[in-house]
């Protein structure tokens, strides 16, 4: 999942076209998750071998267009169970200008974006608030659904005994 490299489309359609036309012309899915977007790379703006201002190369408009062409909403995750380090650090350094930047790529893309933040032990809530915020300044929650860079979702894991403090925020705020 490092979407490091730039898909070829012609392959990248053969090994997928199953979630755009399931047998019968209809989307197998409805929303397709690209995982893993880096924290600090994406605080940071890297440009690198495998990431182009924060976002993995193998992240592009060619395959957000792919499945959106086809009905299919997509959504970019930002961390991952790798990166709660990565995490931390970037909400530690400066959590608003981490959801500024990612509202800015959910805008230029036209796609959610996703919260995966897997400190299960101590959470830093206090920062991911700004970063909801300075998101949300950016981007605010739209009901109808029809900005899906407004799309801000939080993965809160299985079971009900992982993640319980950001359970807990999202339940009573968000």
């Amino acid at each position: 999942c490092s979407w490091a490299s730039v898909r070829n489309m012609t392959d990248f359609n053969t090994r997928n076209h199953w979630l755009i036309d399931r047998g019968d012309g209809s989307p197998s899915v409805n929303l397709v998750v690209l995982s893993f977007v880096q924290p600090l790379k994406l605080l940071n703006k890297t440009t690198d071998a495998g990431t182009s201002q924060g976002v993995p190369i193998g992240m592009n408009q060619a395959v957000v267009d792919y499945f959106k062409s086809h009905g299919i909403r997509v959504q970019l995750s930002i961390g991952g169970i790798t990166y709660v380090d990565a995490w931390n650090q970037a909400l530690a350094t400066n959590p608003t200008q981490l959801g500024l930047n990612a509202a800015a790529v959910a805008q230029q893309m036209g796609v959610g974006i996703e919260i995966d933040y897997e400190e299960n032990t101590s959470p830093n809530l206090v920062a991911l608030q700004a970063f909801i915020d300075a998101y949300r300044s950016v981007l605010p929650y739209d009901a109808s659904g029809n900005n899906q860079a407004a799309r801000l979702t939080i993965d809160l894991g299985a079971g009900d005994r992982f993640l319980i403090a950001l359970a807990r925020k999202a339940t009573a705020d968000w």
